[in-house]
């Protein structure tokens, strides 16, 4: 099973529908495993956008979109550590059930430089959660092409299950991204996450703080202790 990605303080749920998670010892380390997919198949087997789920809770703060396949859950996640959200598989019996993707943007970084050292560091996320990385490229070598990707780091979280970590940054924020998948389902984890990493866009704050204060408006509103009678 695949150990769950495990951030440094408490993590406050911010709603339902947390992922599920097991742990296990980590393997011996293990060489890269090179999984081939083709966009071209891809292409032919990805969920139509009219079929997509819309992830967007900027009222709540939370300065980022995506579109997600209905196979997938999502459950946001807030803490001093900085605001994120993870995006599992409903259900399912099978390897995929622990499969996930945590997006995470960082409080007190602004870059992928920066940021990079809480992952690879000493006391950073790979070794926190007992994986070994295996490889490290720039966003221009490897698989992922979005537009704020920067670095990539493969690793490999135990047997049988890989995974990579996306570094970059936008609209003044740091973004960390965590993919992790079995190897023997890996055709059917990537035709899900794709809409989400093509999706995938942060909001600027003039937007996130328009959408808060629209919501707090609607709230004021509609709530009988908001209002006051008018003169008599």
């Amino acid at each position: 099973m695949i150990r769950p990605t495990r951030l440094l303080t408490a993590i406050a749920v911010l709603s339902a529908c947390a992922p599920a998670s097991s742990t296990s010892e980590p393997e011996a380390p293990a060489e890269s495993v090179t999984i081939e997919v083709t966009r071209s198949s891809l292409d032919q087997a990805l969920p139509r956008s009219s079929d997509l789920l819309v992830y967007d809770q900027t009222e709540r703060g939370i300065p980022f979109t995506a579109r997600y396949p209905e196979s997938m859950q999502v459950s946001a996640t807030g803490s001093g550590e900085g605001i994120g959200a993870f995006f599992t598989f409903r259900p399912r019996g099978d390897a995929l059930d622990s499969a996930r993707v945590h997006i995470f943007l960082p409080a007190g970084t602004v870059t992928a430089a920066e940021q990079e050292s809480f992952v690879t560091g000493a006391n950073g996320l790979m070794a926190s959660n007992g994986w070994t990385q295996v490889a490290r490229q720039p966003a221009s070598s490897s698989r992922f092409r979005q537009k704020w990707v920067q670095v990539v780091i493969d690793f490999k979280a135990e047997q049988g299950v890989s995974g990579h970590i996306l570094l970059g940054d936008a609209e003044g924020h740091a973004i960390q991204v965590t993919l992790l998948y079995p190897e023997s389902l890996s055709e059917t984890y990537w035709l899900a996450v794709r809409p989400i990493l093509d999706t995938f866009a942060i909001k600027t704050e003039s937007a996130v703080s328009s959408a808060a204060a629209s919501t707090t408006d609607a709230e004021t509103a509609t709530d009988p202790a908001s209002r006051r009678d008018g003169p008599n």
